[in-house]
Formats: C-alpha cells, sequence, structure tokens
C-alpha cells in the first residue's frame, strides 16, 4: 500500500494529475486521494520524488497533530492537564500507533483526523459553539478523504453510541442542528472530489467501487475475534493494557470514573464494530489502539499519584514488576534488534529502490505510448 501511495503521489508531481490520480499511468480510484495529495505536496516542495524519508513526512506529522488531539480530548473529558499528559505520552509510546505513524499507508490519516472530529465535538457540546461543531465537519471531510466511511465506523459510531450511554442524549437533543451542519458540511467538502471525477470518468469510479465493495466482503477475511490480540501490539504496554480491562478493579484506580466508563464502553463499541467487518488486518486495528492508550494512561496517572511504592496493593506491585521485566527483556534485546532492523531496511530499501525504478519505467512507458 505504502509503495503505491508514493507512486500516485510521484505521478501527480511529475504529470500534474492531480485531481484524477494515476498508478503507472493507470487511473487509480481504489482510495480517496487527500494522504496522496500530502505526499505529493510534500515531493514538490522538496524537488525530491523518490526518497523513502521525504515521502513519510506527511504521516509523521500527522501522528504528531495525533498525540495533541488525544491531549486536548481527555482535558476537555477530565480538566485533569496532567492525566491528559500522561495520555498523550502513553500514546505517542503505542507499539503499533508508532509503527503505522512512519508507514505512509492511508490507515493513520481517516482515524486521526477522526480523531479531531471527536475533539470538536465534544468542544462544541461544551462550548455551545456552531464554530467548534464545524471544526469538527472540517475534520470529518479530512477523514472521508484519507479512506472513505472506515473511520466513521470504525470511531466515530462506537463515540456517538459510547457518549450517548454515559452522558445521555440531552446534549445531542440541545445541539442536534448544530451537529447536522457539521455532518452536513463534512459530506459537501467530501464530496467534492468524487463528484470531480464522476464527471469526468464515471463508469470507471462505478467499476471500481464496485470492485471494492466485493473486496471488502470476500478479501482478507478473518473471525470475529480477530482482535482479541490486540494487546500484544501494545508493546511495552501490554499488561498494563490487560489490566485495564477489568473495569471493576480500575474503578477503584481512576480520578475520572465517568469519563473512563466512556472511554471503557467505546473501546468495546469499537472492537465490536471492526470484529462484524469481515476483512480484518492488525493494523486496520488502530482506534482500538487510539482508546487503550487512554485507559492505561488513567492507571499510569494512579501509580504516578500515589508516587510511594509501600501503599500500593500487591496486585499493582504484581502487575508493576511483570511490566517492568518486560520492559527490561526489551531493553537487553534492543542492541540485537536494532542490529537486524538494519540489515532489514537496507535490504528493503533496495528492494523498494528496484521496485520504484521498475514502476517509474513502466509509468513512462505508458506515458510513451
Amino acid at each position: 500500500m505504502e509503495a503505491r501511495n508514493l507512486i500516485a503521489a510521484r505521478e501527480m508531481v511529475v504529470r500534474g494529475s492531480w485531481i484524477v490520480p494515476t498508478m503507472n499511468g493507470n487511473l487509480r480510484f481504489e482510495k480517496p486521494p487527500l494522504p496522496t495529495w500530502l505526499t505529493a505536496f510534500v515531493m514538490k516542495v522538496t524537488g525530491n520524488t523518490y526518497s523513502e524519508w521525504i515521502a513519510r513526512i506527511p504521516v509523521a506529522l500527522v501522528s504528531v497533530l495525533f498525540i495533541f488531539l488525544i491531549y486536548y480530548l481527555v482535558k476537555t473529558l477530565t480538566k485533569n492537564k496532567k492525566l491528559s499528559f500522561i495520555c498523550s505520552l502513553v500514546s505517542s509510546t503505542m507499539f503499533m500507533l508508532m509503527k503505522m505513524g512512519k508507514e505512509n499507508s492511508w490507515d493513520m490519516y481517516p482515524y486521526i483526523f477522526a480523531a479531531g472530529t471527536v475533539l470538536f465535538f465534544l468542544r462544541g457540546m461544551e462550548k455551545e459553539k456552531l464554530r467548534e461543531y464545524l471544526a469538527g465537519g472540517v475534520f470529518l471531510a479530512l477523514s472521508l478523504m484519507s479512506k472513505g466511511p472506515v473511520a466513521v465506523w470504525g470511531l466515530l459510531v462506537p463515540f456517538v453510541a459510547a457518549h450517548m450511554l454515559t452522558y445521555g442524549t440531552d446534549l445531542y437533543k440541545r445541539d442536534w442542528k448544530k451537529m447536522l451542519s457539521a455532518v452536513f458540511l463534512g459530506i459537501f467538502l467530501a464530496a467534492l472530489w468524487p463528484v470531480a471525477v464522476i464527471m469526468q470518468h464515471s463508469d470507471y469510479f462505478v467499476q471500481v467501487m464496485k470492485k471494492e465493495q466485493n473486496t471488502w466482503g470476500n478479501s482478507h477475511t478473518e473471525g470475529f475475534f480477530f482482535y482479541l490480540d490486540y494487546f500484544i501490539y501494545t508493546g511495552i504496554w501490554m499488561f498494563f493494557c490487560i489490566a485495564v480491562i477489568f473495569k471493576k478493579w480500575m474503578d477503584k484506580r481512576v480520578v475520572c470514573k465517568k469519563s473512563f466508563k466512556f472511554i471503557y464502553i467505546w473501546n468495546a463499541l469499537i472492537m465490536l464494530c471492526l470484529s462484524v467487518i469481515a476483512m480484518k488486518k492488525k493494523r486496520y486495528g488502530i482506534p482500538i489502539y487510539m482508546t487503550s492508550s487512554i485507559m492505561v494512561g488513567y492507571l499510569v496517572h494512579y501509580y504516578v499519584e500515589k508516587g510511594r511504592w509501600s501503599i500500593l496493593k500487591k496486585s499493582d506491585r504484581f502487575l508493576i514488576r511483570l511490566q517492568s521485566i518486560l520492559i527490561a527483556i526489551v531493553c537487553l534485546g534492543a542492541p540485537g534488534l536494532l542490529f537486524i532492523a538494519k540489515e532489514d531496511r537496507y535490504r528493503r530499501s533496495n528492494d523498494f529502490a528496484d521496485y520504484f525504478c521498475s514502476c517509474r519505467n513502466m509509468a513512462v512507458e505508458s506515458m510513451e505510448r
């Protein structure tokens, strides 16, 4: 996916085909173009269309934006700056989020922009300002233009359901017109590109959409419980991630019980929504790691506030020891892993360069024809 994105971005710069993306000279409508636009913009500004490092700058910047979104999201919910900082710190060290945050695939973009929609909707409920909702609508448009309605189903729908279950429906009854205005704004802005493409290539666009629909139903199909091992991919937070699943145990350790209940339900509904989709990949579980990082942040905040080992319960001491052993193993194995990663990266860079050059030659031949 990353190679396809970078090739399409390079062709945008070389051929100037910004509205109608191509890959190797062929029309490329399988995914919305926002991530490709951002990548092509960086290539254009830097004057370099072949550097893997430069091509990954957009997703890195968007991932940094996500850390700030988590901070302000938790702060809006709890009014606790220290808790917000810890949650954003945890999210910045989640293995899967770090991994996807350095690969210029489409997956990080829609969910990060959807997190922006969540933040501004929460701010709109708090401040009763239309501009906050409209800002959320802009983020919704950015999410839709990154990978279609994937993040709407995987993050926003669970958010609305969890928020209603936790805080009731009064806020929605009060601000439904403002929310609807934001949704219409997001859909309108996101619809501009497909409308422009359909006007030029309607038959081919419809054909691609039918193919994508078939792919989502029949390709990479996995069982309902595919994402239940998500805690393995949280990296150093694995044992804390398992611990926060036990809500009754956590209720005795969180300072903002209602907000934690909301995040807990949100996380569970995300898992449910992603599990009912037939097509599954580990990287499609990105929203699970987003909400899980917040839940782990609540637990870390509890230990930071306690401050003294002697006043912790036995279960907490055991958990911290277990977590410390995991971190020690990772640290001791880091030199070997770095050496392996360096060798693997060198090999993959050569493979990537060969593949990139072959695709370039194919595109040149196609344009010559």
